[in-house]
């Protein structure tokens, strides 16, 4: 019973520490060493600047402190001026 219990914390210790370290980056930091981050899920947070839908596909290009970054998706895009976090690969 004690060893279960012990278990589960450490379980949960190890997903709490792995959680933190998966939070959003500023564009900033993934342009100042885009190598860093190729070809990995990395996740972006930031404000819509511009923004375009067709036929449910969407484009937008979301800016952070003068950064920005364009995002392609199979859904649409989120209006102008909206705060997101996007995650996708470099």
């Amino acid at each position: 019973m004690l060893t279960l219990r012990r278990a589960g914390q450490a379980l949960i210790s190890v997903a709490t520490l792995v959680l933190a370290g998966c939070g959003a980056r500023s564009i900033n930091q993934v342009l100042a060493d885009p190598a860093k981050y190729r070809n990995t899920s990395v996740t972006v947070k930031g404000t819509v600047a511009e923004s375009a839908s067709v036929m449910g596909r969407g484009a937008y290009r979301i800016t952070d402190g003068g950064q920005g970054l364009w995002v392609i998706t199979t859904g649409g895009a989120p209006r102008t001026g909206a705060r997101v976090n996007v995650t996708g690969r470099l």
